[in-house]
C-alpha cells in the first residue's frame, strides 16, 4: 500500500497547532476600581475605596450582557469597614450591561443597561440584604459617578490594554516536535526513494550498455 507521508506530516503538524490552541490557559480579564469622594469628572488624589471586576477570558472589547461573562466577580472594599460582592449585587443580573472600552493604550469598563434596582443604578449592590443600608450604585447610561451611604464621586475601573502572554507548556513543546519529526520523516522517505529510483535507472542504464 502506498503511503502518503506528505498528507501524515501535515496532520500531525495540524493536530498539533489545534491542540496547542485548545490548551491554552483562559486568560481572566480584570480591571482595578478606584473612586474618589469629588464628582468631578475625574479621580483626584482622595481615594476612598478600591475594587475589582474580573471574569474568565477575554472577549475584547464593546458591550456584553454581565451573565455572558463567565465566572464574572465583583470586590470593592470602602474604608476597609464597607465592603460587597457578588452576593450583594441588587438588580437583576440580566439586566446588567458591561462596557469595555480602550482609549490610549488603557482599557476601561462602565455599567449600563436597564437596571431594575433598589437604588436606580446600573448595578446597584446592598449588604446586610437592606436596600436602604450600606449601599453602593453605579451611575445608569455607563456613567463615571457612583454614591454610597458616605458620600458620591467619580471612579474608573481601568487595566493596561497589554498583549496576553503565550504560556508555554512541556506538553505543548512534545507536541510540536512530533509534527516536526513526522515532516522529517517524510523528507527523509522522499530523498530514499529518489536514491532507490536513480540506482534502478543506472542499474538499467548498465545493462543497456552490457547488451551493445
Amino acid at each position: 500500500m502506498k503511503v502518503n507521508f506528505l498528507s501524515q506530516g501535515l496532520g500531525v503538524v495540524s493536530a498539533a497547532l489545534c491542540l496547542v490552541s485548545a490548551s491554552l490557559p483562559a486568560q481572566a480579564f480584570s480591571v482595578t476600581f478606584s473612586f474618589d469622594n469629588t464628582p468631578s469628572g475625574a479621580i483626584d488624589s482622595t481615594i476612598v475605596g478600591t475594587g475589582t471586576f474580573s471574569y474568565d477570558g477575554d472577549l475584547g472589547n464593546g458591550t456584553f450582557g454581565l451573565t455572558t461573562l463567565p465566572n464574572y466577580s465583583f470586590n470593592f472594599n470602602f474604608g476597609g469597614t464597607n465592603f460587597f460582592d457578588n452576593a450583594d449585587i441588587a438588580t437583576p443580573v440580566a439586566n446588567v450591561l458591561v462596557q469595555i472600552s480602550e482609549s490610549n493604550g488603557t482599557r476601561f469598563v462602565n455599567f449600563g443597561g436597564s437596571g431594575g434596582g433598589p437604588n436606580g443604578g446600573s448595578i446597584d449592590f446592598a449588604t446586610s440584604g437592606n436596600p436602604n443600608f450600606n449601599r453602593l450604585s453605579f451611575q445608569p447610561g455607563f456613567g463615571g459617578l457612583y454614591f454610597t451611604d458616605s458620600g458620591f464621586g467619580d471612579y474608573v475601573a481601568s487595566t493596561p490594554a497589554t498583549a496576553v502572554p503565550f504560556e508555554f507548556s512541556p506538553g505543548l513543546g512534545l507536541l510540536f516536535l512530533g509534527g516536526l519529526w513526522a515532516m522529517n520523516f517524510f523528507r527523509m522517505n522522499k530523498a530514499e526513494n529518489q536514491q532507490k529510483k536513480l540506482a534502478s535507472l543506472t542499474e538499467k542504464s548498465e545493462k543497456v550498455v552490457a547488451k551493445v
